[in-house]
């Protein structure tokens, strides 16, 4: 073989394996929720036989089913339903990901809390990260969350008096962690 012929067998393998490692990427990696967004109110009218009218309105975000009945006995009702929107939540790497420095990791039985000092711009938005095998219940000043085994929650803090420190506690350990907000 000549040196021109290896050079373009080379080239084929690597643009074959680069193909086959894209491939495989999108396979495995996580799936972004799907968020339906609220429509309009839908308005139906129906004429019955004896030609009265009827009018219903329903909304895309209800899942009720609504029956159109005529006051004819030998005629079938209309069935009208509206699929609920699917919730949109985050897998835990798209929220590390999404909430990066603005996220509190809680080790087994609350002895720490990483990082355990922040200061961050009025209001803030959190994610709690319970890294434990039990839930945890975390106080922010005031508010309580409590989060379940292995899983996050997304706290907003928003507050009027401005600067502040908010003390963190976790289950019954006090002050694990604090937060600075300022203007």
């Amino acid at each position: 073989m000549t040196k021109n012929t290896k050079a373009i067998i080379w080239a084929t393998i690597a643009v074959m394996a680069v193909i086959i490692g894209g491939v495989t990427y999108e396979r495995q990696r996580p799936k972004r929720p799907v968020v339906y967004e609220a429509s309009a109110v839908v308005k139906t009218v129906a004429t019955v036989p004896d030609q009265a009218q009827i009018a219903t309105s329903t909304e895309a975000s209800t899942s009720t089913q609504i029956t159109l009945a005529t006051s004819t006995p030998a005629s079938k009702p209309v069935q009208i339903r509206k699929p609920k929107p699917k919730s949109a939540t985050l897998s835990y790497g798209d929220a590390v990901v999404k909430y990066g420095f603005n996220r509190i990791q809680f080790a087994p039985g609350c002895l720490q809390a990483s990082p355990n000092q922040m200061a961050t711009a009025n209001p803030v938005t959190l994610m709690l990260d319970n890294r434990s095998n039990e839930a945890q219940t975390i106080t922010i000043g005031s508010h309580s969350y409590t989060v379940a085994p292995y899983n996050y929650v997304i706290a907003t803090i928003n507050e009027t008096t401005l600067p502040v420190t908010l003390y963190i506690s976790c289950n019954q350990q006090k002050n694990v962690a604090e937060i600075i907000l300022q203007r």
